[in-house]
C-alpha cells in the first residue's frame, strides 16, 4: 500500500520504471559511533561530526546516538502515516516540503517514542520519505564536501571532505533496490534515472555531477560518485585560502592569460583541473569573445561580469566535441575553452591556434611535460606535429596527503633547426626546450625576468621585460591586498582582470 501511495504522490518525471520505495522501515542503515571523540561538529539537523579513529577520519551522521536509539519499529509505523499526511494535505509540490517533513516526522515519531528521541530521529525519517535517504543527509554539508562515493550497495558510503580527505561514513544502503531508489530520488529533477534500460548515467544536477552504474556493468551490483561544485570552489580566493594556489603563481598565470598563451591543465582525475580552468577563464579580458565547449556535463562557469561568451554543448552519439570545435571556429572566437580534450577534437583545437585563436583546456594525464606532448601527438588525439608548437604552457596538478597542489608549471620554448640550443626532439623538424617555472607549488622569483610569459607579455604591451616584471609585482601586491580586504559582489579573478588590464 505504501509503495502505491508513494508512486502516486511522487511520480517519476521521465521513467520506464517508476522508482519503487523499498518495503523496509527505512531505506538505509545507520551504525552508531557513541564513544568516538569528535574532531569537528557541523551543528546541522542530523548532528553530523568528524571523528578520528587511529590515523583515519570518519564522517558520522547522528553523532552521540547509540544503536538502540534507532527504533526500527517506530520508523516503520511513522513512515506510513507520514506519507498519508503528505498526500492528504497535498504537500508534494510544496517548496518548503523538507522543512515541513522534519516537523511531520517528529510529530509521527512522538506517537511511538518519547519527544527527545523523536527529535533526534526525525531528520532520518524526513530524508528517507521526501529526500534521497543517505544522499540528501550527507548533502546537508556539501559546502564542506567534494564528493560522495558508493563502491557497492552493501559497502559503507564514503565522502571526500575538503579538510579531511576521504572519510568513511556510518551510512550504507540496504541493497541494490534501495540504492536505485535513492539515486533516482536524488536526480529526479533532471528527468533521468538509472534503470535496466539505462544502467550507466552521467547527470548534471544543480550544483552536483553524478556518475552511476548498476549490474551488469557494475560487478559489485551498483556504484556511484556524486561530485559537488559551488561558487566558492570556483574562485581564486578559495584556492589561495586552501593552499592550492599562491598570489605570485596567480599573478604569473594572469600574465600568461593576458598574453594570449595556449594552456593545457593536466593531472589525474579529481585534482582540481576544472576548478583552476574556471579561475583562468575569469582572467580573460571581458572584451574578448570566448567560446566554451563541453560534452555531456556542464562544469565551465563564467563570472557574473562575463559578457562576450558563448557556451556550446556536445553529446555522445549526437554532436561531438570535434564537430563543436569546428563550429566554434566559424564564430570568430578570440579564445576557445574546452572542458576536456580526449580525442580528435584536440587536432582541430590546435589547428585553430594557427588562426591566432587562444585556447585553454584540460587533459587527463599523470605524465611529465613531455608526456603531455606525447599524448597530444599520438592516437586518439593525433595533433599534427606542425601544430604542436602552438602549446605554450602546461600546468600539472596533483592530489596527495597535503591536498590539491600545482605540482609544476612548464613553459614550452620551441626551437627551429637553425637554433643551436639543445632541446628535446619532438620530430624531425621541432625541438622544444622545457623550463619549469613552478615546482611543488613554489614559483622561483628569479625565473620571471627571463620567462616566456614575461617575454610574450612585454612584446604584447610594447614594453621592456623590466617593466613586465614590475607589472607582475603590482598584480601580486594587488592580490595580497584584495585577499585582506575583499571587494563584495565580485570574485578575486574578476578584480585582477579589472585592475590588470588597466595598468
Amino acid at each position: 500500500m505504501i509503495k502505491l501511495m508513494w508512486r502516486t504522490a511522487f511520480p517519476a518525471k521521465k521513467s520506464a520504471e517508476p522508482p519503487v520505495m523499498p518495503s523496509y522501515p527505512i531505506s538505509f542503515s545507520i551504525n552508531a559511533f557513541p564513544n568516538a571523540p569528535a574532531v569537528e561538529l557541523f551543528h546541522d539537523v542530523a548532528n553530523s561530526a568528524i571523528v578520528k579513529t587511529g590515523r583515519t577520519f570518519s564522517y558520522i551522521i547522528g553523532y552521540g546516538m547509540r544503536d538502540s536509539d534507532f527504533n526500527v519499529k517506530a520508523f516503520g509505523f511513522s513512515k506510513k502515516e507520514m506519507v498519508e499526511k503528505i498526500i492528504r494535505e497535498h504537500l508534494q509540490d510544496d517548496p518548503f516540503l523538507m522543512d515541513k517533513a522534519y516537523s511531520i516526522a517528529r510529530e509521527e515519531l512522538s506517537r511511538y517514542i518519547d519527544g527527545k528521541a523523536a527529535e533526534k530521529l526525525s531528520p532520518f525519517l524526513a530524508h528517507d520519505v521526501v529526500g534521497s535517504g543517505p544522499l540528501s543527509l550527507l548533502a546537508l554539508n556539501k559546502k564542506d564536501m567534494e564528493e560522495i562515493e558508493i563502491n557497492s550497495p552493501s559497502a559503507p558510503i564514503s565522502v571526500y571532505m575538503k579538510k579531511y580527505g576521504r572519510c568513511v561514513t556510518n551510512l550504507r544502503f540496504l541493497d541494490a533496490n534501495s540504492f536505485r531508489y535513492n539515486i533516482n530520488r536524488f536526480i529526479r529533477e533532471t528527468g533521468k534515472e538509472i534503470s535496466e534500460d539505462s544502467p550507466i548515467i552521467d547527470v548534471q544536477n544543480n550544483d552536483s555531477r553524478m556518475h552511476a552504474q548498476i549490474s551488469p556493468y557494475a560487478r559489485s551490483g551498483a556504484t556511484a560518485s556524486i561530485r559537488f561544485g559551488g561558487e566558492d570552489r570556483l574562485s581564486a580566493e578559495f584556492l589561495i585560502r586552501n593552499d592550492s594556489l599562491t598570489p605570485d603563481i596567480l599573478s604569473y598565470l594572469w600574465m600568461a592569460v593576458a598574453s594570449g598563451m595556449n594552456i593545457v591543465l593536466s593531472g589525474p582525475p579529481a585534482t582540481g583541473k576544472t576548478t583552476l580552468l574556471n579561475v583562468l577563464i575569469g582572467l580573460i579580458p571581458r572584451s574578448n569573445k570566448v567560446i566554451a565547449i563541453e560534452e555531456d556535463i556542464n562544469e565551465i562557469q563564467f563570472g557574473a561580469k562575463s559578457g562576450n561568451v558563448v557556451s556550446l554543448y556536445g553529446e555522445k552519439g549526437k554532436v561531438s566535441s570535434k564537430e563543436q570545435v569546428i563550429n566554434a571556429l566559424r564564430l570568430r572566437p578570440q579564445c576557445l575553452v574546452i572542458g576536456e580534450i580526449r580525442s580528435e577534437e584536440a587536432r582541430d583545437l590546435f589547428a585553430g591556434t594557427g588562426m591566432g585563436i587562444q585556447f585553454m583546456t584540460t587533459l587527463h594525464s599523470a605524465d611529465d611535460p613531455m608526456g603531455v606532448i606525447r599524448r597530444l601527438i599520438t592516437r586518439p588525439m593525433n595533433v599534427e606535429t606542425k601544430n604542436i608548437s602552438m602549446l605554450d604552457l602546461s600546468i600539472h596538478l596533483s592530489n596527495n596527503v597535503s591536498g590539491r597542489r600545482i605540482e609544476g608549471i612548464y613553459e614550452y620554448n620551441w626551437l627551429s633547426r637553425a637554433e643551436t640550443e639543445d632541446g628535446v626532439v619532438v620530430d624531425d623538424q621541432d625541438r622544444v626546450r622545457i623550463e619549469q617555472s613552478v615546482r611543488n607549488s613554489s614559483l622561483n622569483p628569479a625565473f620571471i625576468f627571463g620567462s616566456k610569459v614575461a617575454g610574450r607579455y612585454a612584446k604584447m604591451r610594447g614594453i621592456s621585460r623590466k617593466l613586465a616584471v614590475k607589472d607582475f609585482n603590482k598584480i601580486q601586491s594587488f592580490i595580497v591586498k584584495t585577499m585582506e580586504k575583499p571587494i563584495s559582489g565580485t570574485t578575486l579573478q574578476e578584480c585582477i582582470a579589472d585592475y590588470g588590464y588597466g595598468i
